[in-house]
């Protein structure tokens, strides 16, 4: 490896930012701005889609646009933002979709059943916005980024996972079923519906977060400790420059790969968890040079090293 400390969102990072666009678990059990299954259904009724599709940035790696036109030839999907728009947003919201954090965007969201949370790549840990904001207004994300996803989940059904599917067209079939059905539909909002977050590791890293962000006023800026944080780090090394070299597990990431190229018989061959299996989230301790700290269980796949190829090549030319 190129690098001594990291700060990536992976888990294992001296620095991880693998929570960084959760505030708190309140924010999932919060049900101010959630709408009831019944209310859905008669907004369905009215005419939105069962899916919303909100994205304003149409170029990325895993071409997620692809995957939606793919989707939308099997069920109805509401597409607001610039990436194939069929719905336009109300003029004052127009400006919003930077930030997300309008209370009538997140309004808005809320109606829908299912949002598309698809991440620009898909790397372990790798989680975004994308995700926690349909987690905390109450609607079922149907999740592609991070392979190991699941370790993070407030429960063990919290979000509809395309990689247990082999087509766009399989998936959109188990939405419609799940759509057409109360009671399946709403497994999946245990965090809502009962207040309950089982995922101890991930109440855990939460608790012990000296940060903050969303103007906690009761934790000191994320900001702000990252740069302390860093600074201590490499005054640390400096005073102990011992041998510490990042290894893969600090910032590896697969070869980037197009959504529809993870599926059916494309499908990445990692351990895998279907819809519904139990995942243990049980605090693990870390055999190594970190003894004691609270990490997940961690893939242990042999991604290949192409980023430190990447970085290596850059610094010989």
């Amino acid at each position: 490896s190129l690098f001594n400390i990291t700060s990536t969102s992976r888990q294992h990072s001296n620095e991880p930012l693998t929570l960084q666009y959760l505030s708190s678990i309140d924010k999932l059990t919060d049900s101010s701005k959630y709408i009831n299954t019944e209310l859905k259904n008669l907004l369905q009724n009215n005419g939105i889609a069962p899916v919303i599709y909100l994205q304003s940035d149409c170029d990325t790696p895993s071409q997620r646009d692809h995957f939606v036109q793919e989707l939308a030839k099997h069920i109805k999907v509401d597409s607001y933002g610039s990436c194939l728009q069929n719905q336009q947003l109300p003029q004052h919201l127009l400006d919003a979709t930077a930030t997300m954090q309008h209370q009538d965007l997140l309004a808005l969201i809320a109606r829908y059943k299912f949002a598309l949370a698809l991440e620009n790549a898909g790397c372990p840990d790798y989680i975004t916005e994308k995700l926690w904001r349909p987690l905390s207004l109450g609607v079922v994300p149907v999740y592609w980024g991070a392979e190991n996803i699941k370790h993070w989940l407030p429960n063990n059904m919290s979000v509809v996972h395309v990689l247990d599917y082999n087509s766009p067209q399989q998936l959109a079939q188990y939405l419609r079923q799940l759509n057409s059905n109360d009671d399946q539909y709403e497994r999946f909002l245990e965090h809502k519906l009962t207040k309950v977050v089982r995922n101890e590791v991930l109440k855990k890293s939460i608790s012990d977060r000296v940060w903050g962000i969303d103007n906690d006023p009761s934790k000191v800026n994320f900001i702000e400790n990252f740069e302390c944080s860093v600074c201590n780090a490499m005054h640390m090394h400096q005073a102990n420059p011992g041998r510490h070299i990042a290894d893969i597990e600090h910032y590896g990431c697969p070869s980037p790969n197009t959504i529809l190229g993870t599926l059916g018989a494309n499908k990445p061959q990692h351990k895998d968890f279907k819809q519904g299996d139990h995942v243990d989230f049980n605090i693990q301790e870390r055999g190594d040079s970190n003894q004691g700290e609270n990490v997940v269980p961690s893939w242990g796949d042999p991604y290949n090293h192409w980023e430190e190829e990447w970085h290596r090549a850059k610094l010989e030319s």
